[in-house]
């Protein structure tokens, strides 16, 4: 996988958190998959439970007043064919071009069947308890 790969992939992701879809969302994620977010772990055995995280977490942009994403790869570790390492930088805005939050966001990606989804995500700066504060 190499950069190229990455970045194509980051924008078709980028913009389902556009779209505010869920379902759009989760579709970038591999079954099974997980997230993990200060000393938790959560691990999705299934599509499902981690498809209603997405569609739960879309929610919360919606009522926070998001409008658009906007991504940059800060590091990107292509680790074969298959697997690849990013670390991106997300900046989130509302309608009037106000900064909503920035964070950063770790990702291992997988390939199969030619398609990229990710495996696993470290969300370490990223602050939803803002975000619930915003709507």
């Amino acid at each position: 996988m190499q950069l190229h790969d990455i970045e194509a992939f980051f924008k078709a992701y980028a913009d389902a958190f556009n779209d505010l879809s869920g379902d759009a969302v989760a579709a970038h994620w591999a079954s099974p998959s997980g997230i993990a977010s200060g000393e938790a772990v959560t691990w999705w055995p299934t599509h499902e439970p981690m498809a209603e995280n997405m569609r739960k977490l879309c929610a919360v942009y919606r009522e926070a007043g998001f409008d658009h994403c906007a991504f940059e790869v800060l590091q990107a570790v292509p680790m074969g064919a298959h697997d690849a390492f990013a670390l991106l930088r997300w900046t989130l805005t509302r309608a009037d071009g106000s900064l909503l939050q920035r964070f950063s966001t770790g990702y291992n990606l997988h390939r199969q069947g030619g398609r990229t989804r990710v495996l696993l995500c470290t969300a370490f700066d990223e602050d939803l308890a803002v975000m619930r504060s915003a709507a």
